[in-house]
């Protein structure tokens, strides 16, 4: 029988709960000012290119 997705997601929840609690756990580097810049621009890239499909630029 299959698990109902809710016992799935508690599941899975917990058990990165408990690795991300570990002393040896190794949280990534904060975001800097680089990379702040490349979010940015490629939201602005996609952003034109939705506005070019949506005008029939980009068919």
């Amino acid at each position: 029988m299959e698990e109902s997705i809710e016992k799935v997601i508690y599941d899975e929840t917990d058990k990165r709960l408990k690795e991300m609690g570990a002393p040896e756990y190794q949280f990534p580097e904060k975001a800097d000012f680089k990379d702040v810049i490349w979010m940015a621009a490629l939201a602005g890239v996609s952003s034109l290119l939705i506005v070019l499909c949506l005008m029939g630029v980009i068919q």
